[in-house]
């Protein structure tokens, strides 16, 4: 059976991967999300998918049955497709995969990925992850991280994006990770932290966090466009609910001190030139 179906071989100069997976590793949908983002403003042209029969069990990611424009009805399964963009100019290009979190074969299912990072000549894999956290969405998202070397680490804590620390299960994104170590290309994670008590709709401040940290690792513009004008919007209707509710405005609150109270100082925190400066410089460094 065919795991990975090429319809192109992208043509160009590429260096960098950034990849989200839907499921657990993509709290209210903040990080796949923002790939779609990419996907559509960019725009980046689907070249490759990965064959869904191999790695899912469909009793527990099921298909969904929906309808055409014209009525028809068709299975949507499980997606895991691959998209590339050139820009005009001709500069370096980048890879971006959206997926589904798979059930089965994870070693195998890294191994696909493993091949187009190979056949694309990709030295840097970013993932991006978002989780649910004891945090307030009246304050800027919180963004930790883990790298797969200790000098990408001690950049990314320079660069705000302090190491997460964490041991526990784990996801699709830490098989891949180990993969990549075990090939010599360096793995980036970057994980927006969303409020645990908003568990439905779209998180577009998580979002927009995650796209400004990318905008660090990677020398394309990134506007946030529609994205930007929900966040006014997405944190003034949560405010409003929690009105309604004194308990919980309350622990809101509590968050908020917490929050404060655990920000470095602003004279910590590297300025935006220092920190493209200090980026274009590793990863000319890998080339």
């Amino acid at each position: 059976m065919e795991k990975l179906r090429i319809n192109e071989i992208p043509r160009g100069t590429f260096s960098t991967m950034i990849l989200a997976f839907s499921g657990w590793p993509d709290a209210i949908e903040s990080a796949t999300l923002a790939v779609s983002h990419l996907v559509e403003t960019l725009p980046a042209k689907k070249f490759a998918d990965v064959n869904p029969e191999p790695f899912y069990d469909f009793t527990k990611v099921r298909p969904l049955t929906l309808t055409n424009k014209s009525g028809e009805r068709y299975i949507k399964w499980p997606t895991n497709e691959f998209y590339y963009f050139l820009p005009l100019e001709g500069d370096e290009g980048i890879i971006l995969f959206k997926g589904t979190e798979p059930n089965l074969m994870w070693k195998t299912y890294s191994q696909e990925i493993m091949n187009i990072i190979e056949s694309c000549k990709i030295n840097t894999v970013i993932h991006l992850g978002a989780l649910l956290d004891e945090t307030p969405h009246t304050r800027d998202p919180i963004v930790t991280g883990r790298a797969s070397t200790n000098e990408l680490t001690n950049r990314m804590t320079w660069l705000g994006i302090p190491n997460s620390g964490y041991k526990g299960p784990t996801g699709i994104q830490s098989a891949i990770m180990e993969t990549c170590q075990n090939n010599n290309i360096d793995f980036i994670s970057i994980w927006g932290h969303s409020p645990h008590y908003i568990t439905t709709g779209i998180n577009p401040k998580v979002t927009c966090a995650l796209l400004d940290k990318l905008k660090t690792f990677i020398d394309i513009d990134i506007p946030h466009g529609e994205l930007g004008k929900l966040v006014e919007t997405y944190q003034d209707r949560i405010t409003k609910a929690m009105l309604k509710q004194p308990n919980m405005m309350a622990y809101v609150r509590q968050l908020e001190k917490r929050y404060d109270d655990s920000r470095p100082e602003d004279g910590n925190i590297p300025t935006p030139d220092e920190m493209v400066e200090e980026i274009q410089e590793y990863f000319s460094s890998q080339q």
